[in-house]
């Protein structure tokens, strides 16, 4: 019993940064740990006190949190919250869009750029500027940068060379609608852009367009064998590609959900999206229906964590403030449980995120920064409850 309980009392961690850092696929969205899953072995560890103007996403490292605000990169410790570290930025800080890390180096979006910042010793190595604004989120695969940028009018999706001393362009891309964030499978980069999906070689010139015939909202999905994304009249795609990026032929499928879905997030045959009107669960393989949990309103794009069980994050409103919901997902014979583990006033343009130990990271719509983390366990508190229960027996 009392491994069971601290087992499931255990660290929550949602993010991992590996080699394919910031793309929108397992390594973003879905990590292994286990997981509190009731809000009584939960707490708000610190947060709240100070409140940042012009905040961006923020993005744990180590024993830190990395949050950008105004045109700096300050260090908060994980578990008490206190500032030990800042460094000045060359731009200020995209409050939109997040970096990428990889290793001991953060590919941050700045407002009109992106830097290189060295994470270790918290210093800039490398900042590169344009004529127009950042417009996506940042991935990091190899030793390469991927992003969006404002371009003549238009966009380009661009791949820099992030051992260059300027980051150089290695290729970039022009769309005329404005570009997702990366993911990737095998060898091709995929972004939205309007009604499309793009993919391009990682490294070669070889790019082709997918015509959904859908307007495309938040960013594409990969998993090893599909594409999934969301649209903006109400409906969960999927498409599979060959080893050259284009489509393998009669794989485009669609199935109505709700309005104003959130980017989806596919694991073990489930693909989660919330919307306006409830969060979806559906069959991957067929693309159908499988869950409908209207509790959960307006939810934000889902974060999955599976141990004793998958475990699905989604932040929505609630009662005239928001929450941090869990979903329990574990298997088709059963339905979905509910938790909620936390509440805050307003997330509306808010971000979260998670440490590899087990903190989760919250920052609000007027830049406060909660840290929420699993309640100490008092094992020996248990153990002394069970000898009273059994003398009364």
């Amino acid at each position: 019993m009392i491994a069971a309980a601290a087992a499931v009392l255990a660290a929550v961690s949602m993010t991992a940064y590996g080699e394919s850092a910031g793309f929108s696929v397992a390594e973003k969205y879905i990590t292994t740990a286990q997981t509190p899953y009731e809000s009584k072995y939960t707490k708000i560890q610190w947060g709240g006190a100070q409140q940042w103007k012009q905040c961006g996403v923020p993005a744990a490292c180590d024993e830190v949190l990395l949050l950008p605000t105004a045109d700096s990169l300050i260090q908060l410790n994980e578990a008490t919250g206190e500032q030990v570290g800042s460094v000045q930025l060359p731009d200020s800080c995209s409050t939109e869009y997040s970096g990428a890390l990889c290793s001991s180096s953060l590919l941050l979006p700045t407002e009109n750029g992106v830097c290189l910042v060295n994470t270790s010793g918290l210093s800039v190595t490398a900042f590169r500027a344009f004529d127009g604004k950042t417009a996506s989120d940042c991935a990091v695969l190899d030793g390469l940068g991927y992003f969006a940028a404002e371009a003549d009018g238009g966009y380009q999706f661009l791949c820099i060379d992030l051992e260059s001393e300027g980051l150089d362009t290695v290729w970039c891309f022009d769309v005329p609608e404005k570009p997702s964030g990366a993911a990737v499978q095998g060898d091709s980069i995929i972004f939205s852009a309007g009604s499309s999906i793009y993919t391009h070689d990682v490294r070669s010139d070889r790019a082709c367009e997918i015509p959904v015939g859908k307007k495309i909202v938040g960013e594409p999905f990969a998993s090893e064998y599909a594409v999934f994304f969301s649209t903006e009249d109400g409906y969960a795609g999927k498409l599979r590609l060959q080893s050259d990026g284009t489509m393998e032929e009669d794989t485009l499928a669609f199935c109505e959900i709700g309005k104003t879905p959130s980017s989806p997030v596919a694991w073990n045959g489930r693909l989660y999206i919330g919307c306006e009107n409830a969060f979806y669960i559906l069959d991957s393989l067929n693309m159908e229906t499988t869950y409908i949990i209207s509790d959960i309103k307006g939810g934000c794009t889902p974060q999955i964590h599976y141990g004793s069980g998958p475990y699905i994050y989604t932040v929505a409103p609630r009662e005239g403030r928001w929450a941090l919901y869990c979903v329990l997902d574990m298997d088709e014979e059963s339905e979905p449980t509910v938790n909620i583990l936390a509440q805050m006033d307003d997330f509306t343009g808010g971000a979260f995120c998670a440490s590899q130990k087990g903190t989760m990271y919250f920052r609000d719509a007027i830049g406060r920064v909660y840290a929420l983390t699993a309640a100490p366990f008092d094992v020996l508190g248990l153990v002394l409850r069970l000898i009273v229960l059994l003398a009364l027996l």
